[in-house]
């Protein structure tokens, strides 16, 4: 996957992140106590130079009470409205890994065809996510994984795709 999509989905991620914070009023200070993360990798996600891992992504989502999906996607604002925004316990990389299996189904491809030469991932690891043996993939992988079945990482966090 080109370094450019990978830093589109962190500015995303990063700036609705951001833009939720200031809508609730919370510091930055605030934020972190909630979601037991640190201030630096927070001032840094919101700038879209921190990677995380789907727990992070889980526990800042819980903490601002906002659907992790939601906050993947480039119409977060549309996406607040919306009656199912709020964040809600569910196994997300089970999710994920369904939605990616239901996709290589529809493409007629197996789940290790997913070639590493594109995508960098090597095919261990990509089976290994796909069956809930790495229980907390970083945010990038799954992004990548997304982008080798023509998605968005915000579509198949979400259930019923």
């Amino acid at each position: 996957m080109p370094e450019s999509d990978y830093r589109k989905l962190l500015l995303i991620i990063g700036n609705n992140i951001s833009i939720e914070r200031k809508l609730q009023g919370l510091s930055k200070t605030k934020l972190v106590e909630k979601a037991e993360y640190y201030r630096v990798g927070l001032s840094r996600l919101e700038k879209g130079e921190q990677d995380i891992q789907l727990r992070t992504l889980l526990r800042i989502s819980k903490a601002l009470n906002v659907n992790p999906a939601n906050l993947c996607t480039r119409s977060f604002e549309r996406e607040r409205q919306n009656q199912l925004s709020g964040y809600f316990e569910d196994d997300y990389l089970l999710i994920f890994a369904n939605n990616m299996r239901n996709r290589l189904k529809n493409m007629n491809r197996l789940e290790l065809s997913i070639s590493s030469k594109g995508y960098g991932i090597d095919q261990t690891t990509i089976s290994r996510i796909l069956k809930g043996k790495i229980k907390n993939p970083r945010i990038s992988t799954m992004n990548e994984l997304a982008y080798a079945v023509s998605s968005d990482l915000s579509v198949l966090l979400k259930r019923n795709n």
